[in-house]
Order: structure tokens, then C-alpha cells, then sequence
């Protein structure tokens, strides 16, 4: 399951997120209120978020079920 750097919360001003998984996983995320999946944006790098949003992410590893949906919600004015 991807982890978020920073964590969600309350900001003062854009900030860019990384997304972090076990090593080998390709992660997927999606914003706006969707759904993540194989089929969303590929991970690959700093997402710059300037406005309130919702990231939702899941890691996919070959041979493997893929994650659970992980999401971090930011807030700034």
C-alpha cells in the first residue's frame, strides 16, 4: 500500500507529494474523486498539489493482488 510524504492535512501554500511503496511495486493514483487503478497515471514522480485534493494511490506488483487504495486528503486555501 503506497504512503504519502507529506501525510495529508492542512497546508499554507502548494507543496509537491511524494509517493512511496515496497520496492518493485508500480503505483497508480488518481484525483478529483477517482478511483485508482492499472489504468490511471503512473507514478513517476513529485505530484504538485495548489488547491484542496484528494490523491488516491494503489502498488501493483507483478504476481500479486494488487494494494488496497491508500488517500491523503490536502487542504489549502
Amino acid at each position: 500500500r503506497p504512503t504519502f510524504s507529506p501525510s495529508g492535512g492542512d497546508y499554507l501554500s502548494p507543496l509537491s507529494v511524494t509517493l512511496k511503496a515496497k520496492t518493485g511495486a508500480t503505483i497508480y493514483y488518481a484525483m478529483r474523486g477517482a478511483m485508482p487503478s492499472t489504468s490511471s497515471m503512473k507514478y513517476s514522480g513529485p505530484i504538485k498539489i495548489s488547491g484542496t485534493e484528494t490523491v488516491r494511490a494503489i502498488a501493483v506488483e507483478r504476481g500479486y493482488i494488487p494494494s488496497t487504495v491508500a488517500q491523503a486528503k490536502y487542504t489549502i486555501p
